[in-house]
């Protein structure tokens, strides 16, 4: 089961964000089921996904204001790494537009937006960082009791929490905080705190949850109580957590399990004075059915439209296809199976352009260029005959003799083992990502050939970006290790 929070849905659900194991951030249009684009950063090498969080949607503003850069590029996307960084990604631009380093090497545990301008951080050093994120500085680092999850409630108050829940005040000119309440919590550590988001009023409860807990707990922030104001029991090992926006007191929840089950509960807050656990009111399966085989699909992730038919978004499949559908929640009371096509299935039988393979014609000069340009020596076309494993029978009397030659001297290429004689893609990927590593890691070869065949193949718009590069390293103000 994918880690929960290396998936998010944006403030309309229209989009739909997963970073993979492979380091690739995937953007599907829930709408259309269409994956709109993959991005695959120059740290992912280095600095492993921990969590990807979506910018809140951004408020319309009543008087006429010159729009800023950020405004044209939409919602932001914050990336946490296991190296200590953040990455700030705009899926409009499909680029890394900033990169804030919080606590490296420690890795980021959690993040969270209060406005599109202010996010706050979550490391393994037990550090809360609050940033802004249009000049990319650090407003603010405190101390706090462990972590593994972070919600914002206000500009000033933050739930934190390990295994444990802390309601904290943040004082930005002291940097510190201040404990405000503290709750019991879950016996493992948590991985997800939801704020339950009520209009125009400040939030009261919490929703927490963890991947080795079979119980989801609401909090009320008001109470002196240390207990669970809501008790929610899955029955099975839990994933994702949606909640739906707090309307009269009642809330609809939902929850992924290890099974790929999407459980669904409703509840009135207020009216649990005796605080008992609450049951489920609804549970979806999703299967294929083959030749009169069933399969079960797994319900990844889930969100509350919260719109005037109360509808919901599900996301079901396999790693890296997914497919998104939208039903009322009306619709899933009591358990409900519906039957469906495996997006993963369904993407192998794809007919595609590029399932057909081409082998081009090759005569005995031909030399077959590898990825980075090594020398491979072509696949000879004499058919072998059978118990022949050398093809020395298949071939002619001269070449039949020189090949039992004992004194023969083997020489040429195709004695020789593949060199790469040159490093113009990684200079390229160097260029595109600006990546400084990488092009330390270029610019330090020595070899004039490999220096003249890198250059030779670059591609023209490469030209410019690599002599400014080389102006800076010049003045001084590139590469230390650069003689």
């Amino acid at each position: 089961m994918a880690s929960v929070k290396l998936m998010n849905f944006s403030p309309t659900g229209e989009k739909f964000a997963h970073s993979g194991p492979d380091g690739i951030l995937r953007i599907w249009n829930t709408i259309s089921g269409i994956l709109e684009h993959e991005y695959q950063p120059s740290e992912h090498l280095t600095a492993t996904t921990t969590c990807v969080r979506y910018s809140p949607q951004k408020k319309e503003k009543k008087k006429a204001a010159v729009k800023s850069l950020e405004a044209s590029e939409g919602n932001l996307l914050a990336m946490g790494t296991l190296a200590g960084n953040i990455l700030i990604y705009s899926p409009e631009k499909r680029e890394i537009v900033a990169t804030l380093d919080h606590a490296p090497p420690h890795a980021v545990l959690d993040i969270t937006w209060h406005t599109t301008e202010r996010l706050y951080s979550l490391a393994a050093n037990n550090t809360l960082v609050e940033w802004d994120v249009t000049s990319g500085e650090k407003i603010v680092s405190v101390e706090v009791n462990g972590g593994g999850a972070i919600c914002a409630l206000t500009k000033k108050l933050f739930c934190v929490t390990s295994r444990s829940i802390e309601v904290i005040a943040l004082l930005r000119k002291s940097g510190t905080v201040n404990l405000k309440n503290s709750y019991t919590g879950h016996t493992s550590l948590v991985t997800q705190l939801l704020p339950l988001l009520v209009k125009d009023a400040p939030t009261r409860y919490v929703i927490s949850s963890s991947q080795e807990d079979r119980f989801i707990y609401a909090w009320d922030l008001l109470s002196e109580n240390e207990e669970p104001a809501g008790s929610f029991m899955v029955k099975d090992i839990i994933g994702t957590v949606a909640v739906s926006a707090l309307q009269e007191g009642a809330v609809t929840l939902s929850a992924t399990t290890r099974t790929g089950t999407l459980v669904l509960f409703t509840q009135h807050l207020n009216g649990n004075s005796q605080r008992k656990v609450v049951k489920s009111m609804g549970k979806l399966r999703v299967v294929s059915e083959v030749n009169g085989k069933q399969t079960v699909i797994p319900v990844v992730s889930s969100f509350f439209c919260n719109d005037v038919s109360s509808s919901i978004i599900i996301a079901y499949g396999h790693s890296s296809i997914l497919k998104f559908e939208r039903m009322s929640i009306s619709d899933l009371s009591g358990d409900k199976e519906i039957i469906r096509s495996d997006p993963s299935a369904t993407a192998a039988r794809k007919p595609t352009a590029l399932a057909k393979i081409v082998t081009p014609l090759m005569t005995k000069d031909t030399f077959i260029k590898g990825p980075g340009y090594v020398d491979v020596e072509p696949t000879s076309k004499v058919k072998r005959k059978h118990g022949d494993p050398d093809g020395i029978a298949a071939l002619p009397m001269e070449e039949r003799l020189n090949a039992l030659a004992i004194d023969k001297t083997k020489t040429g290429d195709a004695t020789q083992p593949p060199k790469a004689d040159n490093v113009a893609h990684l200079l390229l990927q160097g260029l595109h990502s600006k990546d400084q590593r990488i092009l330390q890691s270029v610019i330090d070869h020595g070899d004039k050939d490999t220096i003249d065949n890198t250059v030779r193949r670059l591609p023209t718009p490469a030209i410019v970006p690599l002599l400014k590069h080389l102006q800076l390293v010049i003045r001084g103000k590139g590469h230390k290790s650069v003689g």
